[in-house]
């Protein structure tokens, strides 16, 4: 997968999983739980989190958009 296609795969599933979480508080009518926080969602937030950033920083981290410090002779 590419790194747009991944950025992009990154971002919209981690949307998806707030607009999920937060359609679930709608239709329950139920506050969220501390321990239910912990145990289902923070591993989705963590998982999809570490590829936004890994999805990100890998982008920045691209030769493509450094500046070329060096001249090649």
């Amino acid at each position: 997968m590419d790194r747009k296609s991944f950025t992009v795969f990154s971002l919209v599933g981690f949307f998806a999983m707030v607009a999920i979480q937060l359609g679930e508080i709608w239709l329950t009518h139920h506050n969220i739980d501390a321990i239910f926080f912990i145990v289902q969602w923070l591993p989705l937030y963590l998982a999809w989190g570490a590829m936004v950033a890994i999805a990100l920083l890998y982008r920045k981290s691209d030769p493509e958009h450094k500046p070329n410090w060096h001249i090649q002779l």
